[in-house]
């Protein structure tokens, strides 16, 4: 908190009526009869300031969710004010901070407004673990077309799980590989590469990128000690990085054998560690 962030809680009326009151509850309660007065003004600032900081990313959450018909938001859309961020209760900060799923997928079909972009407020949620956008992988359930993933995904530190299905993608950014990132999927997109960045996913341990334009997957790729399930189907231009055999024993595996170029060395990891779905196994839909 510094000169500029007082100031905005000086000239927030709203903000300043708030600081009153917490000062007039510690006055009250006897709990400041051993500390100065301008310490406990500048505590219950202080506080205020973090209230305000809350209101703002439970502000941009909620209107986003709401305006994009997220599920997930819509219990919000009767009872939250806009305009005001410090009207926003306590309880629906608490809720939205709390959030540990975010599911973008939208309640209803044919919605004429994709969803373009993703707040930077999202990734300010200090408990995201996993973001969804199209978890059953079934394009006609959402309408998305992601211009980029914003770099302050890097401020997500708790986001383990991001799924970017059918999301129009194009291309992914090298600040998308974090190092506590476990599980991105990106089938059904438009990508061309996967991109050097991702030896920065140290804790990936499943890449799914099925029906891209895949044609080059970093040579990097093999560096990742924890990498066991791929899925890498329906991407007839791809070039195998000649690394990825140093992976080693696959848990869960899909790639195409028929892939240009491949090498003996690749060809012989791919039938040891395919995992297609035999002739009498259901058909129900892409893997993983």
């Amino acid at each position: 908190m510094d000169v500029s962030d007082i100031h905005s809680i000086e000239y927030d009326p709203r903000a300043m009526a708030l600081v009153k009151e917490r000062l007039s509850k510690i006055t009250a309660a006897g709990r400041s009869s051993d500390r100065a007065r301008n310490e406990i003004i500048a505590d219950c600032m202080h506080a205020i300031w973090q209230r305000k900081e809350k209101s703002l990313v439970a502000y941009v959450v909620i209107n986003w969710g709401i305006d994009h018909g997220l599920p997930q938001f819509e219990h919000f859309t009767n009872r939250f004010t806009k305009g005001d961020l410090l009207s926003i209760s306590e309880d629906d900060i608490g809720e939205v901070y709390g959030l540990k799923t975010l599911c973008a997928e939208v309640g209803f079909f044919g919605r004429k407004d994709p969803i373009t972009y993703i707040p930077d407020e999202v990734f300010m949620l200090p408990n995201l673990e996993c973001l969804y956008f199209g978890r059953g992988g079934y394009p006609e359930n959402f309408s998305v077309e992601l211009k980029g993933i914003p770099e302050s995904i890097q401020e997500a530190k708790k986001l383990k799980s991001l799924h970017l299905q059918y999301c129009g993608l194009t291309e992914l950014p090298r600040h998308i590989f974090t190092p506590w990132l476990e599980e991105l999927k990106i089938g059904g997109n438009n990508i061309k590469i996967i991109p050097d960045g991702i030896e920065n996913a140290t804790s990936l341990r499943m890449l799914t990128a099925w029906m891209n334009d895949l044609e080059y997957v970093s040579e990097k790729i093999g560096t990742l000690k924890f990498l066991t399930r791929i899925d890498l189907m329906a991407n007839p231009n791809l070039r195998l990085p000649k690394s990825i055999v140093n992976l080693g024993e696959m848990e869960e595996m899909y790639i195409d054998e028929d892939l240009p170029d491949l090498t003996p060395e690749q060809l012989a990891w791919l039938k040891k560690n395919n995992s297609f779905i035999r002739d009498d196994e259901p058909d129900n839909e892409i893997p993983f």
